[in-house]
């Protein structure tokens, strides 16, 4: 069950998708509190694409597993620099613990939709929690200073431009929401929607 409006919103907006795209486009604009001009540079197929994973990664985010999992991470947070991580190896038991965790499956369930890249959990200072082994080690531990958890922590969130994912080198539009507790942002899931 969704845990605000805003989230309630953007499922509704992705079943009102199917049937009318300006309605749509409205839905997402009050539930995120950004203008979908945001996705206007693209073009109307690649932006219908982003808004529908915009909608499915926040009705994700609402999941009750990954709101436990991610007030449990805020309890007992597991901080690591990014100097620190990025000289661990793929096999490190650090790097494979949020790869082969409960939560960490599921993402691995989801990302199996052919047009996202990967998914990643955060808690609320920007420290992975889990991640989809499918696409391998995230590049960094903590993205506290990027623009998918900036902007991810305060709403639903598509970059503006397509280029390769960090991590993947595809082409993609970077995508992020926030995990709610409530009326508070607790996390950040992110993902990348590959654009052909």
């Amino acid at each position: 069950m969704p845990q605000s409006e805003s989230q309630l919103l953007l499922i509704c907006a992705m079943l009102v998708n199917a049937l009318h795209r300006p309605i749509f486009l409205l839905l997402i604009a009050i539930a995120t509190g950004t203008s979908s001009a945001e996705t206007q540079l693209l073009p109307v197929q690649q932006q219908a694409r982003i808004e529908k994973y915009r909608a499915l990664l926040a009705f994700w985010a609402a999941q009750p597993a990954i709101i436990d999992a991610t007030r449990k991470a805020n309890r007992n947070p597991h901080t690591m620099s990014n100097i620190a991580w990025d000289r661990l190896d793929e096999q490190d038991p650090l790097v494979l613990k949020p790869g082969n965790s409960s939560i960490a499956k599921q993402l691995e369930a989801w990302e199996k939709d052919v047009y996202i890249i990967k998914l990643n959990l955060r808690d609320k200072q920007g420290n992975l929690i889990a991640y989809s082994a499918r696409s391998g080690k995230p590049l960094l531990f903590n993205n506290s200073n990027r623009s998918p958890f900036i902007n991810g922590i305060k709403g639903s969130w598509a970059a503006e431009e397509i280029k390769p994912d960090p991590s993947t080198q595809q082409n993609a539009v970077q995508i992020a929401t926030p995990v709610m507790d409530g009326n508070h942002a607790i996390g950040v899931l992110q993902s990348a929607v590959i654009i052909e």
